[in-house]
Parts: C-alpha cells; structure tokens; sequence
C-alpha cells in the first residue's frame, strides 16, 4: 500500500489498486439500490390488491368463450371432426384449440378456467 501525504496531488503518484475504490462507491449506492426496489415492489402489490378489490384481472383475454368452448368440447369427442376445419369458423390454430380441449373432448387447463370448472 502507497500512502500519499496531505500537501502532494494523489494523481502524481502510482496508481495502486488501494488507492482508487469503487467498491466503496457501488457498496454505497447497494442499501439505496435495495430500498427502492422494495418500494417498488410494495407499491405494486398495492397497486394489483386495489385493482382485484374493484373486480378487475389481469392478463390476456381468452381466445374462446364459454359457448365455443362447449362447441369445441362436443365437436372433439366426435372422431369425424378436422381439427383444421372446426379451427377456421373461431379464427385459432389447433394449438389453441388443444390447450381449451384435448383430442378426446375433455377439457384442457384453459377450458376449466374459462368455464370455472375445478
């Protein structure tokens, strides 16, 4: 470790790795970082439970109602149904079909959702 005295420039003499320290400005600046993410954080769970309280939700709206869904349920448990052609008269592809109903009829993740099925 180099020290430098009072009276002399410290930029005149050799850079050492002790006598610049940006850990001390980033070690700082880590309890204020820490701080503002947490109020982020509350005032945006605040913010989402006062939304919730009003009745709202959040998130994309589902591509088929309740009635599609039901349609999609009776059509796939027929064999006789193309997949393609059920798919154009809603305007989805049959990856989206297959996650409101599987290939049997039964519902699929998003179909229980939409119709408020457990």
């Amino acid at each position: 470790m180099i020290l430098h005295s009072p009276a002399s420039d410290p930029m005149d003499g050799p850079i050492t790795d002790h006598s610049l320290r940006p850990t001390a400005f980033v070690g700082a600046g880590l309890p204020l970082a820490e701080f503002e993410s947490e109020l982020i954080h509350e005032r945006t769970m605040a913010g989402l439970q006062a939304v919730r309280a009003r009745g709202r939700t959040g998130g994309r709206k589902f591509a088929l109602n309740k009635a599609q869904v039901r349609l999609a349920q009776a059509a796939m448990a027929n064999r006789d149904t193309s997949v393609a052609v059920f798919c154009k008269e809603p305007g989805i592809r049959p990856v989206t079909l297959y996650r409101y109903v599987d290939p049997n009829g039964n519902l699929g993740d998003y179909g229980k959702r939409v119709l408020g099925t457990p």
